[in-house]
């Protein structure tokens, strides 16, 4: 029972002008006084330097929370509110780099789209039904200057055919 400390908790509400006051019963004053009366004989026979060492120990360790003064909390908390805010801070910049990067490739598929787009809009309606107009009536008439020599248009043949398959190709992109 001497040993062990007991954990209570004192709430005191101060509704008096002199904030350095405060009120307390007959009975509570009287306990006080006992209690302090039964620690002094006790320490009576250490010298008061030793009775003021241990008091102070006592206070240590009976309320070892106490001991943090209200400046060091506020420092404490504000340290506390530091990291979170590098945190946070480190947290964003992060982000905005992967949106940079995100934003990057969308601008380069975009402006690949575009390219291939302008390329789809150089393609005529009458060129995308007969392709390769002036090739065709090239092969045309050298098979009518030439009509029992076919070989002679052999170049103009595969001209007009490479120009169809490049046609193709293009169409087959754009849809």
């Amino acid at each position: 029972m001497g040993s062990s400390q007991s954990t209570r908790k004192l709430t005191i509400n101060n509704d008096e002008d002199d904030a350095n006051v405060i009120r307390i019963s007959d009975s509570v004053a009287q306990r006080l006084a006992n209690e302090q009366s039964k620690q002094s004989d006790k320490q009576e026979v250490a010298s008061p330097a030793v009775r003021t060492a241990r008091e102070v120990e006592l206070s240590h360790t009976a309320h070892p929370h106490f001991t943090i003064s209200a400046l060091e909390m506020q420092q404490q908390k504000e340290r506390e509110l530091q990291e979170q805010e590098t945190y946070y801070q480190r947290r964003l910049q992060n982000l905005e780099k992967t949106h940079e990067k995100i934003n990057t490739a969308i601008d380069t598929e975009y402006k690949k789209a575009l390219t291939i787009f302008d390329d789809c809009k150089v393609i005529k309606a009458q060129d995308a039904v007969k392709p390769c107009i002036e090739n065709r009536q090239k092969v045309l008439k050298c098979y009518q200057e030439n009509p029992r020599e076919t070989l002679r248009c052999a170049s103009l043949v595969e001209e007009f055919s490479s120009c169809v398959d490049q046609r193709r190709a293009q169409l087959m992109r754009c849809n």
